[in-house]
């Protein structure tokens, strides 16, 4: 009997010391974790203050074809034919948004019924070049196409814009009648920027107590619109050198579009995260330009002080 207990005590030591050992190669040992991204910039480039496009309603301009048309010498969209609020004969599609120079620009209908649909009309394609208070300073496409009937689709304009950066166009088609006067418009509205980055990472405090919550701010100096995600990772600083902290975050699989002049506010999680120097890292890019591209970072220190 005494044999048999001292084999179980035996076990028993040796067990607890191989728990101690598994539990000292844990999330706690910094040297296995991934090595960090360097030397990493919390801004790229710098603000725009003298952006003459900053007071335009952007979004405004691509979503309201009714805003465009009173903004620029366009008629109000009708749905006669194009369809508007349930009405109308065709589907379409148009050009619009932040587009690249010498980008591909369309126009086309759409039929969504099972036979051809008879138009017999003609439908003027127009570029116009406009400032930055929608006044016209050059047209640079004027074509008209007549139109028999619609199939499944109807390629009306493919042509490219010009190479010129940071400008303004309206791509338009009008449905003309017999004497010429428009029954219907459809309207685009595009902007053409360079492909800076212009953008900043920033944090609400660079020092925080582990209770407490800190929010990261992306804010956006354009001229290009950004697209980023809600995944960021933390690294923390081990001797001199940024180390991936192995924190199990989840985020939702979301595209965040960011205009020039907006902000994207997002919470960081640093409850699990011990006394020590940090950073967040986050991915950004252009959403006309894929090649430009930026990943970010900003410091803060968290402590357990009372």
């Amino acid at each position: 009997m005494f044999k048999n207990r001292l084999m179980y005590l035996l076990l028993l030591l040796l067990l607890v010391a191989c728990g101690q050992a598994d539990s000292s190669q844990g999330g706690d040992d910094h040297q296995n974790w991934q090595e960090g991204k360097g030397e990493l910039p919390s801004r790229v480039g710098e603000a725009q203050e003298d952006d003459k496009f900053q007071h335009l309603d952007f979004k405004h301009a691509f979503q309201d074809q009714a805003y465009l048309a009173e903004m620029t010498n366009f008629n109000t969209p009708t749905g006669k034919w194009f369809m508007l609020d349930g009405e109308g004969e065709f589907g379409y599609g148009l050009t619009t948004g932040y587009q690249a120079p010498e980008s591909a620009i369309n126009v086309h209908l759409v039929s969504h019924q099972d036979e051809n649909i008879s138009f017999n009309q003609n439908i003027r394609v127009r570029l116009t070049k406009v400032d930055q208070d929608f006044n016209t300073t050059d047209l640079l496409i004027d074509e008209t196409v007549h139109i028999d009937e619609v199939a499944e689709e109807e390629l009306i304009l493919e042509d490219n814009l010009p190479s010129e950066e940071n400008v303004l166009y309206v791509l338009s088609a009008e449905v003309l009648n017999e004497d010429d006067e428009v029954e219907d418009t459809l309207l685009g509205f595009i902007v053409v920027v360079s492909d800076e980055m212009n953008v900043e990472m920033s944090l609400d405090q660079s020092h925080y107590h582990q209770d407490e919550e800190a929010t990261l701010t992306v804010k956006n100096y354009g001229p290009t619109q950004l697209i980023l995600g809600m995944h960021y990772s933390i690294e923390q600083k081990i001797d001199d050198d940024w180390k991936v902290v192995p924190l199990d975050l989840a985020f939702i699989e979301i595209a965040i579009i960011l205009g020039p002049g907006d902000s994207h506010q997002q919470s960081i999680e640093i409850a699990d995260l011990e006394p020590g120097e940090y950073r967040v890292v986050k991915d950004i890019q252009a959403e006309t330009y894929q090649e430009a591209r930026a990943t970010l970072a900003v410091e803060f220190i968290t402590d357990n002080r009372p």
